[in-house]
């Protein structure tokens, strides 16, 4: 039980850091994990998938308190040109179509799933637009969680069943 324990803590503790960092790869870590047999498919995909649907969850949070903090309200921010030109303008429509299917009530929850499962849309740009909106923090979370674990479980099982038959 100890040794589960152990694998399950590692997996959640890489899953911490692959959300907030985005440089540490989740399907490295579960290749690597499971040719070395460190690690179980199964304590491997929750452990990871609820590390990672915690640490977006923090980074959604800290973008919502973010917004409040006063100094950063308060500092001088360089006025605007006139108008905006041609690609500024398809990256407003882009970021306001975003932030529409996010906040959707049904649709919401869903594309945030997906973000996490499959990462359409990418996950970490998401996490940092719903952060930014009035975004349900517990849907976002919860959904987010569910995706990661759908998906690192799938992996590793994916994985271990190749793995298996290279031996």
């Amino acid at each position: 039980m100890h040794l589960l324990a152990a694998q399950f803590f590692s997996a959640f503790a890489f899953g911490l850091l692959a959300s907030m960092i985005p440089v540490f790869n989740a399907e490295t870590f579960i290749a690597a994990t499971l040719a070395t047999d460190l690690i179980d498919p199964f304590p491997l995909g929750i452990g990871l998938g609820l590390g990672q649907g915690i640490g977006k969850a923090v980074l959604f949070q800290l973008v919502r308190q973010g917004k409040k903090i006063p100094w950063l309200r308060k500092r001088n921010v360089p006025s605007k040109p006139s108008g905006p030109g041609k690609w500024r303008k398809r990256w407003l429509w882009l970021v306001a179509k975003a932030e529409s299917l996010i906040t959707h009530k049904k649709l919401g929850p869903v594309v945030i799933f997906c973000s996490g499962a499959l990462s359409i849309p990418p996950n970490y740009p998401t996490t940092l637009i719903a952060g930014a909106t009035k975004a349900n923090a517990v849907i976002f979370s919860s959904m987010m969680t569910l995706g990661y674990i759908a998906r690192n479980l799938i992996e590793a099982f994916l994985l271990a069943g190749a793995v298996s038959y290279t031996h």
